[in-house]
């Protein structure tokens, strides 16, 4: 028996994870980056106040609150369950913190204290099912993701996209930029990583994912 969390990772907004994490009929833990970057009281004041404006100071500390509110959202979610458990996370924080933030930060001690504060509160092991780089690579994928954010009108999110060409070409760097974070991930023995196809978040790829989950909860049990 184990404590297993199920990260379902896409940087695209609006593209449909927190209804599909839904779907496993699991706990969820809701979109970390969504409420960092919609709600600017994260920041306890102006965020100039932070590193006497420096940027990169910003941007790191931008990261540890994404890393920090999911993981406390999470020992919310695990407070009300029995001892064993499997949780379903509309992102992996990890990445996505990394993705968002407007210069490159150092990401090799955010990972280590990510997984140090999973540990802390009890899970066993990290299975991230990645449908970011499938997206990316299919036009119509990426133009489902862009109509699906403008159908649910975040005002933060069509404010920052709100043209297909900055949606598409903000994703594309996002994509990119995972790559180093993704290979470290893929050699560490706490976390699982499967780059999945991506099929709108449909019943195929419910199917997909229980499927994988199943087989890796058997390997850890």
């Amino acid at each position: 028996m184990v404590k297993l969390v199920v990260e379902i990772q896409a940087s695209h907004v609006g593209i449909g994870k927190s209804t599909f994490a839904k779907e496993f009929r699991k706990p969820v833990v809701d979109d970390c980056i969504q409420l960092v970057e919609s709600d600017v009281s994260f920041f306890y004041g102006d965020a100039n106040e932070y590193g006497d404006g420096n940027e990169q100071f910003k941007q790191l500390l931008r990261c540890y609150l994404v890393l920090e509110n999911y993981a406390a959202t999470l020992d919310n979610v695990d407070s009300q369950l029995k001892s064993y458990w499997t949780i379903v996370a509309s992102r992996s924080p990890i990445i996505s913190c990394i993705q968002f933030a407007s210069q490159n930060v150092n990401w090799e001690p955010m990972l280590n204290y990510y997984k140090r504060r999973l540990k802390h509160l009890g899970v066993d092991a990290v299975l991230v099912l990645d449908y970011g780089t499938d997206i990316q690579s299919e036009e119509e994928s990426i133009e489902l993701g862009f109509k699906r954010m403008w159908l649910r009108y975040r005002k933060f999110e069509t404010k920052t996209f709100h043209t297909y060409e900055k949606y598409k070409n903000f994703f594309e760097r996002a994509e990119q930029v995972k790559k180093d974070v993704v290979e470290a991930i893929k050699n560490d023995n706490f976390f699982y990583y499967k780059e999945m196809s991506f099929n709108g978040f449909t019943d195929k790829d419910l199917e997909n994912a229980k499927e994988y989950i199943a087989m890796i909860k058997s390997k850890i049990w």
